[in-house]
């Protein structure tokens, strides 16, 4: 466990990398968020990392149930390598979803407004690589950029006649 100290403002993009031992990481209030991509490289390696908290006050970030999001929750920065949970459900809120090759779900639910996965730091990867362990997907029926067939995942194109195969 690490508590950042609170006269941190801001982190370099592999400030925990590789540390194998981490389960939880309370992120101080003066820590400014980063861009999305790099928000994941904080992480890289930290495979036991669990649960990531934000200290009360925090004007730029914000952690619901151990996962780092943005302040305005429109991008999940962070799911932790080592969080245990299989299911996720993704609040209506977020747009962008930044991705580990690591994360454990094998139950997504994609949010209303969700529009795009971020690569993370590891830009060779693709966002269907990360997603190999899903065995359920399932998407908000508010949501007018993704749909679910027959558990595969498409994405409109232009208009609601036209669509793209994203996650078989």
């Amino acid at each position: 466990s690490f508590t950042v100290p609170s006269s941190v403002t801001q982190m370099s993009s592999l400030a925990f990398y590789e540390q194998k031992y981490l389960t939880k990481v309370t992120l101080s209030k003066a820590l400014k968020a980063p861009t999305v991509t790099d928000s994941f490289s904080w992480f890289i390696g930290c495979k036991k990392l669990e649960k990531i908290m934000v200290a009360s006050g925090n004007t730029t970030l914000k952690a619901v149930n151990g996962v780092l999001y943005r302040k305005n929750m429109k991008a999940l920065l962070c799911y932790p390598q080592g969080k245990k949970d299989k299911k996720f459900q993704m609040p209506d809120t977020v747009q962008k979803f930044v991705l580990s090759d690591s994360i454990k779900i094998t139950d997504l639910v994609l949010g209303a407004n969700f529009i795009e996965f971020g690569k993370g730091w590891k830009a060779s990867k693709n966002y269907y690589e990360c997603l190999n362990q899903v065995t359920s997907i399932k998407v908000s029926s508010k949501n007018k950029k993704y749909y679910v067939s027959d558990n595969v995942l498409y994405k409109r194109i232009q208009d609601e006649n036209v669509a793209q195969l994203v996650l078989y």
